[in-house]
């Protein structure tokens, strides 16, 4: 009993030199000969456990290395992958942009003359956004535009990003078109600044052409009061002109709005705004002016535009039963400068049909809309510069329709008939008799 009991002592005390990092063959080789020595063992058995200890001490070292090894190979592929690895803030970059090709004809020149204009011209748009973090995100557009008015030097066109077709081959300038960073801690709130889309609600583009970018700060409150009630907030601040010793030129806007969803497919949208200004009246006309607003004799502006807005869209989903028509929509809209006493309103009605936004093919829209801007209602500077070249002072007639001919490219087709409102002296308002302008675009879009 006594041997079996020294026998399994000395195997445990074997196996554990094997797999000890402080083992050795000598230690196992004085441990066989105490065994032997007490007879335990034989000198044949000492010597085979010798054997087989070695080989299992020789292959657990192999083991051990080839393990090491593995490790160490698979440290320097994760530091490879991690060093090759895309940022986060790449994964969450979303690049976008647009190409327009638009063939244009007008019969009314620059300067009221009658006569038959044609020119062909494109528009380049793109740019980046990306989320920094869960609240942030940082964005920007490239653009390309012409110049604009002789009044403004070297300034670019803030209403138009086209650019014709001309001038023997030169180079066309490519302007920062937005430059923005948005935070929105919450599902109902957000806040924007830098040079941005105009992030105002308006029926059509009737207070700010829809290419305008301001710049300043802005924010939207958004909440759900019951299924049917929906309530919304737009206020802004922005920067007109900065001024070196005169005080600066700003403009504010405060739009409360109430969206009421009468069903699942019919719902009303109404606003109610003020947009303020400071700084603007006894000042020489900003960059891109069409030289229609009242000025003083000293060629100034002669008013203040604070301006109480209305707006208006009743939208019906699926109107007719058809999914070849999903939305229908009527527009309405109307402002009143409170400077001055005359020539101060402005209106637009109108109706929008077909699908929100061409994508894919057979996506088709088609919007109506008759505008009148009375002479001082608005800056100058804001109105769609396709709409009499952008004056105030003009009303008329704009249909705009769209074709998506396969995803992601369309074809648009839109048609202006206009006029000014009032006759007036020539040397006073460039816009000064009642010349009427028909005005026809075809363009291709091709987004990317």
């Amino acid at each position: 009993m006594k041997k079996w009991f020294y026998a399994l002592t000395g195997l445990f005390i074997a196996i554990f030199f094997t797999h000890s990092a402080y083992g050795s063959s000598s230690e196992m080789e004085v441990l066989l000969k105490i065994l032997e020595k007490k007879g335990i063992i034989t000198s044949s058995e000492a010597q085979s456990i010798a054997k087989e200890t070695k080989e299992i001490a020789a292959k657990e070292a192999a083991k051990a290395k080839e393990e090491a090894a593995t490790k160490q190979t698979l440290a320097k592929n994760d530091e490879a992958k991690k060093e090759w690895e895309t940022p986060d803030w790449l994964k969450n970059t979303k690049f976008k942009g647009d190409l327009r090709l638009r063939g244009e004809v007008s019969d009314r020149l620059e300067n009221n003359t009658k006569g038959t204009r044609e020119r062909l011209r494109y528009r380049l748009r793109v740019g980046a956004e990306t989320a920094i973090t869960d609240q942030v995100t940082v964005g920007f557009g490239l653009g390309s535009g012409e110049y604009a008015s002789t009044l403004a030097g070297a300034n670019g066109n803030a209403r138009s990003g086209n650019q014709t077709l001309s001038d023997s081959f030169t180079r066309k300038p490519v302007w920062i078109d937005t430059a923005y960073v948005t935070y929105k801690p919450a599902k109902w709130f957000s806040i924007m600044g830098g040079k941005f889309n105009n992030p105002v609600w308006q029926p059509s583009d009737f207070f700010l052409c829809s290419e305008v970018n301001p710049e300043g700060a802005a924010i939207k409150l958004s909440g759900t009061v019951s299924p049917y009630v929906d309530l919304f907030f737009d206020g802004a601040f922005y920067l007109l002109s900065e001024r070196t010793t005169d005080p600066d030129a700003i403009m504010y806007v405060a739009q409360p709005g109430i969206k009421l969803n009468f069903t699942k497919d019919t719902s009303l949208r109404l606003t109610a705004g003020y947009y303020g200004f400071d700084n603007v009246a006894r000042f020489t006309p900003f960059t891109g002016t069409t030289a229609t607003n009242t000025l003083n004799s000293k060629g100034n502006y002669l008013y203040e535009y604070n301006a109480y807005t209305f707006g208006t869209e009743l939208g019906f989903k699926n109107p007719f039963g058809s999914k070849m028509i999903p939305y229908f929509a009527i527009l309405g809209g109307y402002i009143t400068n409170s400077d001055p006493r005359r020539d101060n309103k402005a209106y637009l009605a109108g109706f929008n049909i077909g699908y929100p936004s061409i994508v894919n093919f057979a996506d088709w829209n088609l919007e109506y809309t008759f505008r009148r801007y009375e002479r001082d209602s608005v800056l100058d500077i804001f109105p769609d510069t396709s709409f009499y070249g952008g004056a105030t002072n003009a009303m008329g007639h704009r249909i705009k329709a769209a074709f998506g001919l396969t995803k992601n490219i369309s074809l648009g087709l839109n048609y202006y008939n206009t006029w000014t409102v009032r006759p007036v002296p020539a040397a006073a308002n460039r816009n000064g008799n009642q010349s009427v302008e028909n005005l026809g675009q075809l363009d291709f879009l091709f987004k990317f």
